[in-house]
């Protein structure tokens, strides 16, 4: 009997600290990384990722690579050793990606957005409509173009986004009667190369195929009334900014909150089970991977206005011939003035000062040779 009365007190006692053995316990809600390049430039798909992933009840966690490809890897490290259910990345360009991507997939889920790692391999990619960005953008260049040489030039041409654009963009600037080359431009220090870009721009139109080469672009500005054009396929701040100022002619609008709810509803498709709804497969070195493309739009100084909510207000651009040090530095200076009688005059002037010469009213005008300079004289 006392053994009996010890044994239904143990068994008590168990039952009240972990409950009942038939109760279910409730999952865990699965922990879910969003990679993406640069964070300040995806605002809109990190907000819409966020509000999709709440009501999906996941643990999120969102990193920004800066577009570091060490940053990358250093990521990339610290998430496997995490063993998420899932990963949402957009790469950097890491060379090493697609090893640690490896790594990763052995674990989790694995979708890419916008571009793919080299020798990476996951459950499915989410890239941009670049055959319709490419046919956007080559008609709306051969409105302008004069030169009839176009040079498609990227930072690296070994990421696959860029190949499919260089493919695609060939195709639709050849079909308008334009001479296609590619080339380029390694962006270590982007004041140096601003001359090469200068160079490259003599007697033919340049397109970005990546945010680096816009954003030189941007810097150099296109001369229109030559007909020398410069787009960009990727759009930055930089590059709306420039658009907004007529020194690029366009770029591709990736509608962001598009790529984030597709990514979203992928994602859960793959933690249930169902797979990935891929539209078509791509060859990547692992094999095939499916994959999804999402509309783009065309962005010109006509529609550039409507993504000043997301890059910010845009600013017009400075006036030829308007000193530099005070555009950069927006100098003034306060003049106060007193006359012998007393009197007190206050005044802002923009810039510096470099003489003041007074005299009574009606002094004469004389012009004195040998310079440039013309002087009043007093009397």
């Amino acid at each position: 009997m006392k053994k009996a009365l010890v044994f239904f007190l143990a068994v008590s006692l168990i039952i009240s600290l972990t409950g009942c053995p038939d109760k279910k316990r409730k999952p865990l809600p699965p922990k879910i990384f969003l990679m993406v390049a640069k964070s300040k430039e995806e605002k809109d798909l990190i907000k819409t990722f966020e509000a999709k992933a709440k009501e999906k009840k996941w643990q999120v966690m969102i990193k920004s690579l800066n577009a570091n490809e060490n940053r990358e890897e250093k990521i990339l490290t610290q998430i496997t050793g995490r063993k998420p259910k899932g990963v949402i990345w957009e790469t950097a360009g890491s060379p090493k990606a697609g090893i640690l991507a490896q790594k990763l997939y052995r674990e989790s889920k694995i979708i890419f957005l916008k571009d793919i790692p080299y020798s990476a391999w996951g459950d499915g990619a989410i890239l941009l409509d670049y055959k319709k960005g490419a046919e956007l953008m080559a008609k709306n260049l051969a409105l302008y173009e004069k030169t009839g040489k176009v040079l498609l030039l990227a930072a690296n041409r070994q990421k696959l986004s860029v190949k499919l654009l260089e493919e695609s963009l060939m195709k639709e600037l050849t079909a308008l009667g334009k001479s296609v080359t590619t080339g380029e431009l390694l962006v270590k220090d982007q004041r140096k190369v601003l001359a090469g870009v200068k160079k490259l721009a003599e007697g033919q139109s340049i397109i970005a195929l990546d945010g680096k080469i816009g954003e030189l672009l941007a810097e150099v500005g296109m001369n229109k009334e030559r007909g020398v054009i410069f787009a960009s396929m990727e759009l930055t701040p930089k590059i709306a900014q420039a658009i907004y100022q007529n020194k690029l002619l366009a770029s591709i609008d990736p509608l962001q909150e598009v790529i984030a709810a597709k990514a979203v509803e992928e994602m859960d498709g793959l933690l249930k089970n169902r797979g990935f709804k891929g539209e078509t497969k791509i060859m990547v070195k692992k094999g095939e991977l499916p994959v999804i493309y999402t509309p783009v739009r065309l962005v010109t100084r006509e529609n550039i206005e409507e993504l000043q909510k997301t890059y910010g207000k845009f600013k017009a651009a400075a006036k030829q011939g308007q000193d530099k040090d005070n555009q950069k530095q927006g100098k003034t200076t306060r003049v106060k003035i007193t006359t012998s009688q007393g009197k007190t005059i206050e005044l802002t002037v923009e810039g510096e000062i470099t003489r003041i010469e007074t005299g009574p009213e009606g002094g004469k005008e004389e012009k004195k040779g040998g310079t440039a300079e013309t002087r009043r004289v007093w009397r």
